[in-house]
C-alpha cells in the first residue's frame, strides 16, 4: 500500500471510529479496498456515508485494468441508491464507467450421480459491467408473470471472489469452466420493484 493510501485509510477510519452512526456502512477492509481501486478519501468518506448497506468483503484477486483504476463514484447518488434496491445482488456500486454487483451463482460441476444429481457449488462472483458497451434488452411481459431479470450484451467480467476455499485445485477448475462467461448476462430484480423502472434507470446509464 502507497503512503498515500495508509494515510488516507487512517483518516477515514478515524471518522468512521468518530462517527459510527453515520460511516458504520464501510470496516476498514471496505476503505483499504476502495483506496485500492484509486478512489479518493472525499469518495470514500461519500460512499461510506451514503450507502445502505456494507460493501462485500473482496478476499479474492479482481484483474486490475484501465476502467477499474480509474473508476470515479457517479455524482448524483440517486440511480445508485435506487440500483442497491432494485438488483438482487449485493454491493452494487455505479461509477462513471461501470455498474458492479456480486452475486451467490450455483453451479453444477462433474458427472451427475445414478439419482441424476451433480456436484454443486456456489461461489460469490462479482460482476463488472462496462456502461458504454453495454445494450439493455426491454424486458417482456408474459401473460401471467412479469420478467425478474434484465437481459444485458456488453463487456462484462466475472470473478468469483469467494466460496471455493473447501474444493481441490481440480474441483475449482471444472468449476470455473461451467462458470457463465460470454458477452451476456441478466441482472436479477427483486420482486418488489418495478421491472419497467430498472429498465429506463439501466437504460438512461448507457446514453
Amino acid at each position: 500500500m502507497t503512503a498515500f493510501n495508509k494515510t488516507g485509510l487512517v483518516l477515514i477510519s478515524t471518522l468512521i471510529g468518530l462517527s459510527h452512526n453515520t460511516y458504520a456502512a464501510c470496516s476498514r477492509d471496505d476503505v483499504d479496498y476502495y483506496l485500492t481501486k484509486g478512489f479518493s478519501t472525499d469518495q470514500i468518506t461519500t460512499l461510506c456515508a451514503t450507502s445502505s448497506s456494507p460493501p462485500t468483503h473482496i478476499t479474492g484477486k479482481e484483474p486490475a485494468s484501465a476502467t477499474q483504476t480509474s473508476e470515479q463514484p457517479v455524482s448524483n447518488n440517486n440511480t445508485e441508491l435506487f440500483l442497491r434496491e432494485a438488483i438482487k445482488g449485493r454491493n452494487v456500486v455505479l461509477t462513471n464507467h461501470s455498474l458492479a454487483y456480486t452475486l451467490k451463482v450455483c453451479i453444477k460441476y462433474g458427472e451427475e450421480d445414478l439419482y441424476g444429481f451433480a456436484p454443486k457449488a456456489c461461489p460469490n462472483v462479482r460482476f463488472i459491467l462496462v456502461l458504454n458497451d453495454l445494450e439493455i434488452k426491454e424486458p417482456v411481459k408474459k401473460l401471467f408473470f412479469n420478467p425478474d431479470e434484465i437481459e444485458v450484451t456488453g463487456d462484462i467480467t466475472r470473478n468469483i471472489i469467494d466460496g471455493l476455499e473447501k474444493y481441490t485445485t481440480e474441483e475449482q477448475t471444472l468449476i470455473l469452466n461451467k462458470l457463465e462467461s460470454g458477452n451476456k448476462t441478466a441482472i436479477p430484480v427483486r420482486d418488489d420493484i418495478s421491472i419497467d423502472r430498472v429498465f429506463q434507470a439501466l437504460e438512461q446509464l448507457t446514453l
